[in-house]
């Protein structure tokens, strides 16, 4: 009788604990995809305000 008791609560401790495993690990997914949107975001936008700050400085020179 203990035996199918005890199997049952190993299957069920196994399974919370894959589940929390699982839980974690789509956490770190998503942590280093956001890092990786913030780090790729700057790579990009630095650039581009740069040009768009020496057009702005370029139209000024010439409406002066």
């Amino acid at each position: 009788m203990k035996r199918p008791r005890l199997r049952r609560t190993l299957l069920r401790d196994f399974l919370k604990d894959e589940s929390a495993g699982s839980l974690v690990e789509t956490g770190l997914v998503l942590t280093l995809a956001t890092g990786l949107v913030f780090v790729l975001r700057d790579l990009i936008a630095g650039p581009l305000i740069q040009k768009f700050v020496m057009a702005a400085k370029a139209l000024e020179r010439a409406l002066n």
